[in-house]
């Protein structure tokens, strides 16, 4: 029987099943393509942040450890795929005979490098000159004893002073990670990186550093750089952070009282789970109504044939058909209708995803989503036919069933003027986040997190709703009452029929109001989208530009400093402005802090000088009063927070002597606080 009223309704009813087929795969489709491109982006930026960590974990074993037993523990706790010992030693410091002049440095740090840790971990050690195999000098160093390739250093350290010969000038980007204290508490203030820094093979190391270790072990210490199998992690961020915090205490659990821990891996991860909310974020409020709108479309098409259907379901009833039977014929037409609109709607998403995303929808790991929407697909068909049958057949009598169309009692929503309310909500609510200055992301004491309000999303969700109503109650009302203005204003198109047709339309007024209420739904949902991409590609550039410090960023070394090129670069084609801004560090208390040396007056040329930048909210004043006080100095929120500082304060400052090395106080007055600055747009 099914398969016969199935056969009937495609030969005959073929305009409303395809019509409902269309509906159901479109908002399969839109769905589908949503849910993959949030898959791609999450599994895009889990590879990207894991693939800026130079070193996953830093094992440092504690004295006395078994170094194998450790060892062991970290083949047993993760999937390695790398694995070096680094010994580190402190020095009270370097000295240097070049160009008849003798160089010394203050405390430094000596590594101990074995001989496959510059292929395992490149991202720890950028060679600038000369060869890696062999003694290397950090560039800072080796600018402050004034030595190049080939020149000896003598190394100060808690045995005969040794002299090494430089192979090679290196660079260290990841200085902060490299030279950390592992094993401190989570948030407790960073460790400065050491101002200078030797690089032996481990072999040479063992030699120079052996009677060092055992007079003084205090002053020597021993870690392993770990480098981990990224391919187990999951694709999602949030689920790879756990994971990677769980190894990380599967580990510890395993050497309790031998070795500490830094998970770099599981600290990086950690990080972006706060990017992947932000773009979880985005996903609602530009996916969800785009997937809401598609369901309201699906269901208004298939309510398109509720009055065919509803008659079908009398003419069954009056030929002995019962209400069940009714039902599961209704059913059966459902389910077709999902079942066929979620196969064609996931092969559009498909094409969609493959041409526009350039990912491949069909494959295993999709599995999950694509059963969850076809699943949706169809449950969206049920209730689309479904429940309107099953509503129509609780009529007690057939005739009631077949009553006649229209309805001219008012929808419970215009009775109780819910448009308006939800107008008004959407106002009040709006007016709350305005005045309470609510931001996404924040950056408290130079930490970004962020701070979701879900409830901020619904002042443009009620008021997309609210709009939509209300245009259907306009127009309903217009539709009832100016149907002598609509049949005039049809009249140069229908001629006689005019007054027919704006009768029609009176009758049909429900119908034709729920949809103008799409189309105003749509209308709405495009602007808002579309002013949303505006507004977001202009932050992104204001935000790159924050970072970046201008739109080019010319950065030398202390060898060639970029001040040289600074007048090649102004006159070359394209250029509008060139200034200078120094980077350097300084003390304030026992805390690093970057300190920025720029020329007030011309710095706005070059890069942005947003007033929301500074404390005051005048860019123009904090940089006037900068320009007029020589020694005048901005701090960070952060810097007057921690050491209940203010305006015309003095502070102290130890910077490094260009002469002698070390550090120096320097009193400096605080003429203004700064929020963020461009090239530290978080501290």
């Amino acid at each position: 029987m099914y398969g016969h009223w199935l056969i009937g309704l495609i030969r005959t009813r073929s305009g409303r099943l395809v019509g409902t087929i269309g509906g159901v795969a479109l908002t399969v489709a839109f769905i589908a393509c949503l849910g993959a491109f949030l898959q791609s982006s999450a599994a895009e930026m889990t590879a990207r942040s894991v693939a800026q960590v130079p070193v996953d974990w830093q094992v440092q074993t504690l004295p006395g450890a078994d170094q194998r037993a450790v060892e062991a523990a970290i083949r047993s706790a993760a999937s390695v795929t790398g694995l070096q010992v680094v010994n580190y030693a402190d020095v009270p410091g370097f000295e240097a005979n070049t160009e008849g002049t003798v160089q010394t440095t203050g405390s430094g740090t000596v590594l101990g490098i074995g001989p496959g840790y510059f292929d395992q971990f490149p991202a720890q050690v950028r060679p600038l000159v000369g060869s890696v195999d062999g003694v290397l000098i950090a560039q800072q160093t080796a600018a402050n004893l004034h030595v190049a390739v080939g020149d000896q250093v003598i190394i100060h350290h808690q045995a005969p002073d040794t002299s090494v010969t430089i192979a090679g000038i290196v660079d260290l980007p990841n200085a902060d990670a490299m030279f950390q204290a592992v094993g401190v508490p989570a948030g407790a203030t960073p460790q400065a990186p050491p101002d200078n820094v030797l690089l032996l093979p481990m072999s040479q190391w063992q030699q120079v550093f052996e009677q060092q270790g055992a007079s003084r072990p205090d002053t020597i210490r021993t870690e392993f750089h770990v480098k981990l199998d990224h391919h187990d992690l999951p694709s999602d961020p949030v689920a790879a952070s756990t994971r990677a915090t769980e190894s990380g205490r599967n580990f510890e659990a395993r050497v309790a009282g031998t070795a500490l821990l830094a998970n770099n891996l599981a600290a990086r991860l950690e990080s972006v789970r706060e990017d992947a909310l932000y773009a979880r974020l985005v996903f609602l409020f530009l996916g969800a109504p785009g997937a809401i709108l598609a369901i309201l479309l699906t269901l208004a098409v298939a309510g398109a044939g509720r009055d065919k259907r509803r008659r079908d379901q009398a003419l069954l009833r009056l030929r002995g058909a019962t209400v069940d039977r009714v039902l599961r014929l209704a059913a059966a037409e459902a389910v077709v209708a999902g079942v066929g609109g979620a196969i064609l709607g996931i092969l559009l998403a498909a094409l969609a995803a493959n041409f526009i995303l350039g990912v491949s929808l069909l494959r295993s790991a999709a599995v999950p989503l694509l059963s969850a929407v076809a699943v949706a697909g169809v449950a969206l068909s049920l209730a689309a036919i479904l429940i309107p049958a099953w509503r129509d057949a609780r009529c007690s009598t057939i005739a009631a069933a077949r009553r006649p169309i229209g309805n001219d009692r008012a929808s419970l929503w215009a009775r109780f003027y819910l448009d308006l309310v939800l107008l008004a909500i959407a106002a009040a609510l709006y007016w709350h986040s305005a005045a309470s200055g609510y931001q996404v992301v924040l950056a408290p004491e130079g930490v970004a997190a962020a701070a979701v309000d879900y409830t901020a999303l619904l002042a443009p969700v009620l008021l997309w709703i609210g709009l939509a109503l209300l245009a259907m109650r306009l127009v309903g009302a217009a539709l009832r009452q100016g149907r002598s203005v609509i049949a005039r204003g049809l009249r140069p198109v229908a001629g006689r029929l005019a007054d027919v047709v704006a009768a029609t339309f009176g009758r049909q007024g429900r119908r034709l109001t729920a949809g103008i209420g799409l189309a105003a739904l749509a209308f709405a949902f495009a602007a808002s989208t579309a002013i949303f991409n505006a507004t977001y590609e202009a932050q992104a550039r204001v935000d790159a530009e924050l970072t970046n410090g201008a739109d080019v960023t010319v950065t030398g070394t202390s060898a060639a400093p970029a001040s040289r090129a600074l007048d090649r670069l102004s006159r070359m084609p394209g250029v509008a402005a060139a200034q200078p801004m120094q980077h350097r560090y300084a003390y304030v208390g026992t805390d690093l802090q970057d300190l920025y040396g720029i020329d007030p007056a011309r710095i706005g040329s070059v890069t942005a000088m947003s007033d929301a930048y500074f404390a005051n909210g005048d860019a123009r004043a904090a940089l006037a009063d900068l320009a007029q006080t020589p020694d005048g100095v901005l701090v960070s929120q952060e810097t007057v927070n921690d050491y209940q500082l203010s305006r015309g304060d003095s502070v102290n400052l130890r910077l490094q002597n260009a002469s002698d090395h070390q550090y120096h106080v320097v009193p400096f007055h605080i003429v203004g606080v700064v929020r963020e600055f461009p090239t530290a747009p978080k501290d």
